[in-house]
């Protein structure tokens, strides 16, 4: 029942975000064709399907409706607008998302080019000067100037303190690209890599383990699970705990579509085991991955969010594999499949989107 009605929130968001009306019907109108024909069982799925498809495009209509319009450019003497995510810098200057509003009052987000490096955080009210184009019909802003209108306060310059913290820790302990590497492994923040070595973890298809992702909260859930276990804390006192920890690395490292898909899934599995009830990761996705496409139409046309559900697609495959392994076997075995099947699962995607495909993940 789950699967059908993560299933058909996430083709209800799909056919809201495209537009495509009349294809939202005539699924419909099979969907009822078929659950009158079905057996009691089948017929239970395909209501369920139903149901999701009509909640998951009235609710994706919704929250699209705003982007309906064309938006306006603004002129080229600039915009105004608050940075909404986490800059990623490089050695030819800076990009982060910036939220504006357009000259017909429509709120646009779009990614921001800034000539120099470490100019802006997220939080921060920026004024830029500079060229705005189009890429897959995204705006896309290239800045000649920037001027910071008024940095960001309260628990968003706290949450930049911990990071700093973080980095500078790590940059004392760990020098060199090991210590960035293990900060872009922690926390997704891997400015300190060289352009090379960004370069060779691509060529074989490790640039995933410096974003943030399903992995990251994966083993925030699991360390913390595992001490508690230790300890004998199993109450739904220390459920609490384990869910605003949990809550708490996700706002350190950022509301990413990953980590918000994984963040959720995590919750959910952490409540279900507490209430003996088994979680099973198919449905949990696909539930996820729905009701995150509802709310939010556009999250389906972002690469990480769409890599990242492909990734848990494979790694459902290898559990599904893996499961009567055991002792040292697993130990070898595991991982390996792990890898392929998320490999495997993405790889489609990516040379899609990239044009390459690495031969060496696995290895």
């Amino acid at each position: 029942m789950g699967l059908g009605l993560g299933t058909g929130l996430l083709i209800g968001a799909r056919t809201a975000s495209n537009g495509t009306l009349w294809l939202t019907v005539l699924a419909l109108v099979a969907l009822v064709v078929f659950a009158a024909l079905m057996p009691p069982n089948a017929r239970r799925f395909f209501v369920c399907l139903l149901t999701g498809l009509f909640i998951g495009w009235g609710v994706g209509e919704w929250r699209s409706g705003a982007s309906d319009t064309a938006w306006v450019v603004p002129p080229e003497t600039g915009i105004e607008g608050v940075v909404v995510s986490d800059p990623r810098v490089s050695p030819g200057g800076t990009r982060a998302v910036v939220e504006w509003v357009a000259l017909d009052g429509q709120e646009v987000q779009s990614l921001t080019f800034f000539p120099l490096p470490d100019v802006v955080g997220r939080g921060d009210r920026v004024e830029v000067a500079g060229r705005v184009g189009l890429a897959s019909n995204d705006p896309m802003v290239f800045a000649d100037s920037v001027r910071i209108v008024e940095r960001a306060t309260g628990l968003e310059l706290k949450r930049r303190t911990i990071r700093r913290y973080s980095a500078d820790s790590m940059v004392r302990y760990i020098p060199g690209s090991a210590g960035s590497l293990t900060l872009g492994l922690l926390i997704g923040d891997d400015t300190g890599l060289s352009g090379a070595e960004r370069q060779d973890l691509r060529a074989s298809g490790l640039a995933h383990i410096t974003a943030v992702s399903g992995w990251n909260v994966s083993v925030v859930v699991v360390t913390v699970g595992a001490v508690f276990r230790a300890f004998g804390a199993r109450r739904w006192r220390w459920l609490v705990v384990q869910l605003v920890l949990l809550s708490g690395y996700v706002w350190i490292v950022g509301l990413e579509p990953p980590i918000v898909r994984a963040a959720i899934m995590g919750a959910v599995a952490l409540i279900a085991l507490q209430l003996g009830r088994p979680a099973h990761m198919i449905t949990l996705l696909i539930i996820t991955a729905g009701s995150m496409a509802a709310l939010d139409p556009d999250v389906i046309n972002s690469l990480s969010f769409q890599l990242s559900f492909l990734a848990m697609v494979g790694l459902a495959v290898a559990a599904r594999i893996c499961a009567d392994v055991d002792g040292w076997r697993a130990i070898i075995v595991t991982p390996t499949v792990a890898a392929a099947t998320a490999g495997i699962a993405t790889a489609p995607l990516l040379a899609a989107t990239f044009g390459s495909l690495p031969l060496m993940t696995v290895p």
